[in-house]
């Protein structure tokens, strides 16, 4: 087929114009999430100030939390580590190295969280909450106070971010009376480079020249890359740069975030599609928020103030909702809040695979023999392999999740008369939000938990 030059002319053209587009339209994206990061960032600056009008808690709408979640490249934490200059030969690459799970929940305005786990730690909804309940509670612990609200930035993905369980944590904190507002806001697929992927390339080029031998050489390493001292702050003014203060630590036992936000009794489905999912009381939801929808009230409930509601959106930056809905009664509100428990028990651990079981023991001895490993290597990789590793126990409680900061407004009748039982119940509310295009997977069950850890 002869192709004229007019011919790629207007297949250029078509080009640059759908280009022009999507980049017009990611713009936007990234408007709603500087807003976000600049409501964070002047709260902070306002504790910091002790400036306490502005940064009361009546001012709902501007006093806003902003932290973005993400992930680094696996890849790149292969632990144990050898200098770069060192030879490394054919038993040394045959030798199974976990892969480091870093991840970093970044609070604007003040730290970087990053956690290090080991590779047989699911990287699920779990693992993100246990992430981000731990960002709330090192701010709580420092600062002493917390705004009204909350803005959590993730990527599309829907195996630890955008699913029912993530969901539900957000309107159980809003119903507990942790947050006035809970926003979970997701970039669209095939987003640009973010402020924390700028972040991670800081960390990589940081340890590109290191050597470690276990997790915590890893997490030593990070915790000390930026703490705040008198000739890194001279230098950061001086080049015009802020202060980023990064908080390492080793994550080793994730709590039962899962058990834990089924007492709600709420299924939310149908997310591919949806862009951003707001938790927020009724009293605070002006005739304008609710746009051209009608809210869907929940049987047997009548409308009250403090019910929390969702206002979900198909793209961060879209001016109105396609779905309003009553997650939560006030009256299950109340109930939830009477008997309110912290999370019991301990998230399981990925098994490992058989070839990643006859693998280290035999490599690693031989490794170790030859000095291409430390002896702390040689121990980290038996121990992982064996399970016998030394783990950091999580929280027994948090404090964040027994905050109750925002009074509901019953009346005595409005008060149910049956205590309530923190536990899951027999039935769950399902809201289908939007359907899935045809031949799309379904998002209620995306989880990596029981997926073994294997020598590829």
């Amino acid at each position: 087929m002869h192709c004229t030059r007019a011919d790629l002319y207007w297949e250029y053209s078509a080009y640059a114009e759908a280009r022009g587009l999507r980049v017009a339209s990611q713009s936007t994206f990234y408007r709603v999430y500087w807003s976000f990061r600049s409501m964070s960032q002047t709260w902070f600056q306002n504790m910091m100030e002790e400036n306490a009008r502005l940064a009361a808690p009546s001012n709902v709408a501007m006093n806003v939390l902003c932290i973005i979640q993400d992930g680094v490249d696996q890849s790149k934490f292969r632990c144990p580590r050898v200098k770069p200059t060192q030879r490394q030969t054919k038993l040394f690459q045959k030798l199974f190295r976990p892969q480091l799970h870093v991840a970093a929940c970044w609070s604007h305005g003040f730290s970087v969280d990053v956690s290090v786990a080991d590779e047989d730690l699911p990287k699920n909804s779990e693992t993100q909450l246990e992430q981000l309940v731990r960002a709330f509670d090192h701010v709580l612990a420092e600062v002493g106070s917390l705004p009204p609200g909350v803005n959590i930035q993730t990527d599309n993905t829907y195996r630890e971010g955008k699913n029912q369980w993530t969901l539900s944590f957000g309107a159980l904190t809003v119903a507990l009376g942790v947050w006035r507002h809970y926003t979970a806001s997701y970039l669209r697929v095939g987003h640009s480079h973010e402020d924390i992927d700028q972040y991670f390339s800081q960390i990589a080029s940081l340890l590109a020249r290191a050597e470690f031998s276990d997790p915590r050489e890893v997490v030593d390493l990070l915790d000390a890359s930026y703490r705040p001292d008198s000739l890194a702050d001279l230098q950061r003014k001086q080049a015009k740069q802020s202060k980023v203060w990064t908080h390492a630590y080793k994550l080793d036992t994730v709590a039962r975030w899962k058990d834990w936000t089924e007492v709600l009794g709420l299924r939310l489905l149908g997310l591919r599609r949806v862009g951003q999912v707001r938790f927020c009381l009724r009293k605070d939801c002006g005739a304008s928020s609710y746009g051209s929808c009608q809210p869907e009230e929940v049987r047997g409930f009548a409308p009250h103030g403090s019910d929390v509601m969702a206002f979900c959106k198909r793209r961060m930056a879209d001016p109105e909702p396609v779905r309003v809905l009553c997650a939560v009664p006030a009256a299950v509100s109340y109930s939830l809040r009477s008997c309110f428990q912290q999370p019991q028990g301990d998230a399981v651990r990925r098994p490992l695979g058989e070839k990643v079981k006859q693998n280290i023991p035999a490599k690693a001895r031989a490794c170790f023999r030859q000095k291409f490993i430390t002896e702390d290597a040689l121990a980290y990789l038996l121990g992982w392999v064996d399970g016998h590793l030394p783990r950091d126990p999580r929280p027994r409680s948090y404090p964040v999740l027994a905050l109750r900061r925002f009074e509901l407004d019953l009346r005595a009748d409005d008060v149910p008369r049956a205590p309530g039982r923190w536990e899951k119940p027999a039935r769950f509310r399902v809201r289908r939000i939007l359907r899935p295009n045809p031949g799309e997977a379904s998002d209620s069950d995306c989880d990596d938990a029981a997926v073994p850890v294997e020598d590829e």
